[in-house]
């Protein structure tokens, strides 16, 4: 028999059925907000420094002028007879007697500067002892120039603190001295002094000290009357016997 179902009933079970199959409604996630684009753009970055490269300054090279060459000059005799010789020494020859006033070209100096290079009008060279010349130059600027055909005796003198002593006179002898003087030589600016002698000279010298001329660094002043503090004193050794020929250097001490 065929049942029949009431309307509320069909209602009922149609209800149900839909109830079954529909979906559950989806949640909407909630979302971060996006900021805006500019603001998702990355800092930019200081720009690095390029380094400067440091450069050297370049020193300017330094000159040395050439040193001026010299150039002889003329002087005079101040005594009558001078006398012209063949070395820088009171034991060599005698070239020629030479007038006071006597023109001559300055050449150089001997080491020592006690003796002076020169040649005549008439082209005849030798030395003369500085003293008995006179020019507007100063005599020792004149360039040291080596004679020849000599023999050397050189000497030091020095005080106890190593200060050279200038102006003392040493005499340069052979045998028995006869004259005081005879033959001496001067120490230098250095406390030096140079004794040239012949090349045929030969067998044992003596050197003495003779005595202090003027002016000297012993002395107060130019009237070399008074010794300066300290400096009163006396040569040590006295004198020194030489053998020819010689390389070493006689030592004196001011004492």
């Amino acid at each position: 028999m065929r049942r029949i179902l009431s309307l509320p009933v069909v209602a009922l079970m149609v209800c149900l059925t839909a109830c079954q199959t529909a979906p559950a409604a989806t949640p909407i996630a909630t979302r971060t907000p996006i900021p805006p684009t500019d603001t998702l753009l990355p800092t930019p970055m200081p720009p690095t420094p390029i380094p400067t490269a440091t450069i050297a300054s370049t020193p300017t090279p330094t000159v040395t002028p050439s040193p001026t060459p010299f150039a002889a000059f003329d002087a005079v005799t101040t005594a009558a007879g001078v006398r012209l010789r063949a070395g820088p020494g009171y034991l060599f020859p005698t070239l020629r007697s030479l007038p006071e006033g006597g023109p001559v070209t300055v050449l150089g100096k001997a080491p020592g500067g006690e003796w002076i290079r020169v040649r005549t009008q008439d082209t005849v060279e030798g030395w003369v002892f500085w003293r008995l010349l006179r020019a507007t130059v100063e005599m020792q600027e004149a360039p040291i120039v080596q004679p020849q055909n000599v023999q050397l005796i050189p000497g030091r003198l020095l005080d106890a603190s190593g200060t050279p002593i200038q102006g003392v006179s040493f005499d340069v002898f052979q045998g028995v001295q006869t004259v005081i003087g005879n033959n001496p030589v001067l120490t230098d600016s250095k406390g030096e002094f140079f004794a040239f002698l012949p090349l045929s000279s030969y067998g044992t010298w003596k050197v003495k000290e003779s005595g202090i001329a003027c002016p000297s660094n012993v002395w107060t002043d130019a009237s070399c009357k008074e010794y300066k503090n300290g400096y009163k004193g006396t040569v040590d050794p006295p004198s020194a016997d030489v053998t020819l020929p010689t390389t070493g250097v006689l030592e004196f001490t001011w004492k």
